[in-house]
Formats: structure tokens, C-alpha cells, sequence
């Protein structure tokens, strides 16, 4: 069966002009593979992968804390949006319900054998909404704990996705 495409996406890198100059979007070329959407996602959570990994290897201070809640809101976030398309575009489960929420995709994803530890990785959600929508210091303070473990899982399924891309 016939690869279906995934919508017409293009590279953009930003030009600046001369001295006081603004800037400006080139458009390259179209991205020419329909898997190619899913490589540059990728791309961005294992940056976002490294970036948490870094926060977390600081000695602890309010600072790294923030940061690393930070950065465990755009980790996470990156983390069901990658497996939503690996799951719809690769293994082609398009009509599978509940691929537009992140527990639904996180849920699929154990079923498909991508990730262990379903119910954490449930409740790491619910950690994110925590943070994202209601900052406080009591719940900064529980969450912060649980991101090595969030590090790892997500190591681990950068680990699986890098693995079946290049197969």
C-alpha cells in the first residue's frame, strides 16, 4: 500500500539583512519525504531530551528547579506529540481512538510495545498539567523529584523511535 503523505512542510532558516537590518523566512525546499516531518520532531525532543538532562545534572537550587520544570514541560510535551505521529504516520493506526490526547497516545504506545510503565508515564502527564497550569511552590517542590525518572523513560524511547527510523 502506497506511503500517504504527510501535509507539504518546508525548512525555513531566518536571513538577517545588513546593520539594523530585520529579518526575514527563506523557504528551502519542501520536505520531500512523508517521514520527514517525524525526523525533524525527533530532532527537537532529543535536543529538548539533552536539554533536561543537562538542568538535571546541576546541584539543586530554586533556579535548576524552575529550569528543569521548564524543561520537563517541553520534554513531555514533545514526547506524545513524536509517538502520536510515529503511531499514526508509521504504524499507520490513523483510526485508533484517543491518538489526539496525550494519555490516549501514551496508552497506544505501551499496547505497540514502545514504552514501559504506562502508569507512570500517565501520571508524568498529569504532572505537566499540574505545573503548566497551576504554578505552585508545594507542587514545584513534589514534581521535581520524579524528573530522573522522566529523564530515563524518555531516554529510553528516544532510544526505541532513533531505532525504528533507521530500520
Amino acid at each position: 500500500m502506497p506511503r500517504k503523505k504527510l501535509k507539504s512542510y518546508t525548512s525555513s532558516k531566518i536571513k538577517r539583512s545588513g546593520a539594523g537590518g530585520g529579518a526575514s523566512i527563506v523557504k528551502e525546499s519542501p520536505l520531500s519525504h512523508p517521514n520527514d516531518y517525524f525526523v525533524l520532531i525527533l530532532a527537537d525532543f532529543e535536543r529538548a531530551v539533552s536539554r533536561l538532562r543537562e538542568s538535571l545534572s546541576q546541584p539543586y537550587s530554586e533556579t535548576v528547579r524552575d529550569s528543569s520544570l521548564m524543561r520537563f514541560e517541553f520534554t513531555s510535551e514533545l514526547s506524545w506529540k513524536v509517538l502520536r505521529i510515529y503511531l499514526k504516520e508509521d504504524l499507520k493506526l490513523k483510526d485508533v481512538e484517543g491518538l489526539n490526547s496525550p494519555k490516549g497516545v501514551f496508552r497506544e504506545a505501551f499496547k505497540q510495545g514502545l514504552i514501559e510503565d504506562e502508569p507512570f508515564w500517565l501520571e508524568t502527564m498529569d504532572n505537566r498539567n499540574l505545573i503548566v497550569h497551576t504554578y505552585k511552590e508545594e507542587v514545584a517542590e513534589k514534581i521535581y523529584p520524579t524528573l530522573p525518572r522522566v529523564l530515563s523513560l524518555c531516554q529510553d524511547l528516544l532510544a526505541v523511535l532513533k531505532e525504528r527510523k533507521d530500520d
